[in-house]
C-alpha cells in the first residue's frame, strides 16, 4: 500500500524497508531512491539542505549494505531507517517553509516507487 503522506512514509518505512531487506532488494531500491531524490535538491540552495543533506549519509550507508539479506547489516539497516525517518519528517515539516511542494511530492513519489 502506497504512503499517502510523507509522515506516513516516515512512520511506515521501517516495515517496508525490512521487507525489501529480507528479499535482498533493499540496496537496489535505496540506490534508486537516492538517485531520484538527489536530482531534486541542489547544494547551492540553502532551502534544499534540510532534506538534501540527509541523502549523503543515506548513500554512504547504502553502499555498505550487502546485496543480499545479511544479518550482519543490522546496524547499517537501523541507521538507514533513522535517516529515512528524518528525511521524510523534514520534507513534510519544511514543505511550506523551505522546500517546494513539488519537491516534497517528488520525494513521496520516489518513496512509493522504491520503498513501498
Amino acid at each position: 500500500m502506497a504512503f499517502a503522506t510523507l509522515l506516513d512514509a516516515s512512520v511506515g518505512c521501517l516495515n517496508t524497508t525490512f521487507t525489501r531487506w529480507n528479499a535482498g532488494t533493499l540496496k537496489t531500491n535505496l540506490t534508486a531512491f537516492n538517485a531520484t531524490c538527489s536530482a531534486l535538491f541542489a547544494d547551492d540552495n540553502p532551502n534544499d539542505r534540510t532534506v538534501g543533506n540527509w541523502l549523503i549519509p543515506l548513500q554512504s550507508l547504502t553502499t555498505q549494505l550487502s546485496s543480499v539479506f545479511n544479518e550482519s547489516d543490522y546496524v547499517t539497516f537501523t541507521a538507514i531507517n533513522a535517516i529515512l525517518y528524518r528525511l521524510f519528517s523534514q520534507a513534510s515539516a519544511r514543505t511550506p517553509l523551505q522546500i517546494s511542494v513539488t519537491q516534497a511530492n517528488a520525494v513521496l513519489a520516489a518513496a512509493n516507487a522504491n520503498l513501498d
